[in-house]
């Protein structure tokens, strides 16, 4: 055990308080203003641990309610100057009376929501005042008048007695004998009965009920709780209720798919799938150099893609062009006869590889080139290709644009070649327009529904949706100016005669 710097003890616990709280082992420093959450967090941790005698050996010189006038300053960049009280005179306001009953109210509620916790818990807090035999609370070249020095300093003190009785443990204050207090505490933890029983009436008021305890045998001294807390129906509800489920795999999944870049990396890609012509299924292939970390190497110049099935049946080969797509322009057709667009000004720029292949397992090769064909680096994959063409309903791989004003957005929900963005990480001044394909059997528009979701699963609003849908292509638009930064969640939910599809997308807000 030890103690920080002595202290100012005050209900507002200043930052310069430091205090130690040791258990089973293990010891926690903290400052004043993390008092009540460290010292009722240990009390919880120690509850869950066993049962049983469990104890707190809190270190600190207390606490008082009020500064005296002689140290208030009401500017903190200039101490001594200001309304400061004369030095050595006891201060009779009113005001400041009236304040002082106010501010010990308050401290005597925050150290009952402290003793609460800990009885609730089973645990018993031994304080021990690190000043001994102490004379005064403040120095004397602090000013503060002798009337108002022993106020507070017996103010501190209680402020101890209060936690160490109302949680059947002592305090150690106003004694230099620290060890002899100290051994008491092992004698406490070494012998003591645990007494339990059943309360006939079935209590459920959330009120402090006394217990006392008696024995025959004469000339003993009997130390027990004054009582307990009986639960309130709404903990009663909480402890009966059925444990929570497991996030959703699906969740963990959408939220995996947040990563940020890996050292090394030449290429940051995404792919999508939707319906194709005559029951192929149709894929896109987007990436992106990435920037080098740290370090200086060859820039990735094209990619070379190879599918196969796996029965090793070509499905297509080709390189992606060495001309990039604009994010807000359109993207660039490998396979097909039309020339690709001119770029113009867009958020960025990526490559784009799209063709159409047969549903069913197939093995995707990427060779990442350099611009005299070097190859930097492979990907190699093998997946499924749904059957999106199937009589069932089904959606395609949503598409994620980023815009920075409405009418980006806007365009960008009215150009059908536009590129997706290829991270998940977005900034609050963006926004965001997801794409996706609804799809029911033969020409049936199943109904859409999308909503977003936070990180656990657990939803917060519903997005808009045109309704009645006339295509089954969807544009959703999600302002993210009044998110808070943090990881999200998009779910797509699609439901039709041909059944139920879902689907999720995990991205992150930052700063």
């Amino acid at each position: 055990m030890e103690s920080g710097p002595r202290p100012v003890g005050d209900a507002n616990y200043s930052s310069g308080d430091d205090y130690v709280v040791e258990f089973l082992g293990y010891r926690f420093n903290f400052n004043g203003a993390d008092f009540e959450q460290r010292v009722t967090g240990a009390a919880v941790k120690l509850g869950g641990m066993r049962d049983g005698r469990k104890s707190i050996i809190f270190v600190s010189e207390g606490f008082t309610a009020t500064v005296p006038a002689q140290l208030n300053d009401p500017v903190a960049a200039l101490p001594g100057m200001g309304n400061r009280a004369q030095p050595g005179v006891d201060v009779n306001n009113p005001r400041a009376e009236s304040q002082k009953f106010f501010d010990s109210t308050d401290l005597q509620n925050r150290l009952r929501e402290v003793y609460d916790t800990v009885n609730r818990n089973n645990t018993s807090i031994y304080a021990v005042d690190p000043r001994g035999l102490a004379t005064f609370e403040y120095d004397i070249n602090q000013g503060v008048g002798l009337q108002t020095d022993r106020d507070n300093l017996n103010s501190s003190m209680d402020s101890l007695r209060v936690l160490a009785d109302n949680t059947d443990g002592r305090a150690i204050v106003n004694s230099n004998d620290l060890l002899a207090g100290l051994k008491q505490i092992v004698r406490d933890q070494s012998a003591y009965y645990l007494l339990g029983y059943n309360s006939a009436r079935s209590l459920g008021d959330g009120k402090f009920h006394e217990i006392k305890v008696k024995v025959n045998r004469p000339g003993v001294e009997v130390r027990a709780r004054k009582g307990y807390v009986a639960f309130s129906q709404e903990d009663l509800k909480n402890a009966t209720a059925p444990p929570k489920p497991d996030r959703p795999k699906d969740v963990d999944f959408a939220l995996a798919s947040i990563t940020s870049q890996r050292r090394g990396e030449y290429i940051r890609s995404w792919m999508g799938m939707s319906r194709g012509n005559n029951g192929k299924t149709k894929i896109t292939y987007v990436w992106e150099p990435a920037p080098a970390v740290g370090e200086r190497r060859e820039q990735a110049d094209r990619v070379a893609v190879t599918v196969i099935g796996t029965d090793g049946a070509p499905f297509y080969r080709g390189r992606s062009p060495s001309q990039p797509a604009s994010f807000s322009t359109g993207m660039v057709q490998v396979d097909g006869a039309a020339p690709a667009p001119p770029p113009a000004t867009g958020l960025r720029s990526a490559h784009v590889v799209s063709f159409e292949v047969p549903p069913g397992r197939v093995q995707m090769k990427v060779a990442i080139e350099d611009a005299s064909s070097f190859t930097l680096d492979t990907d190699a994959r093998e997946f499924m290709v749904p059957d999106l063409s199937a009589p069932e309903v089904s959606l395609s791989t949503p598409s994620v644009f980023r815009a920075r004003t409405q009418p980006e957005a806007d365009a960008l929900s009215k150009n059908a070649d536009a590129v997706p963005t290829i991270v998940r990480e977005f900034r609050r001044t963006e926004r965001l327009v997801v794409r996706f394909q609804a799809y029911g059997p033969g020409t049936e528009i199943p109904d859409v529904a999308v909503r977003l979701l936070n990180r656990i699963g657990d939803p917060i609003e519903n997005l808009p949706v045109p309704s009645p849908l006339t295509t089954t292509t969807v544009n959703v638009q999600l302002p993210l100016s009044n998110l808070a930064p943090g990881d999200y969640l998009i779910e797509l939910r699609a439901l039709g005669q041909g059944g139920a599809a879902k689907q999720l997308i995990g991205f992150r807000v930052t700063s």
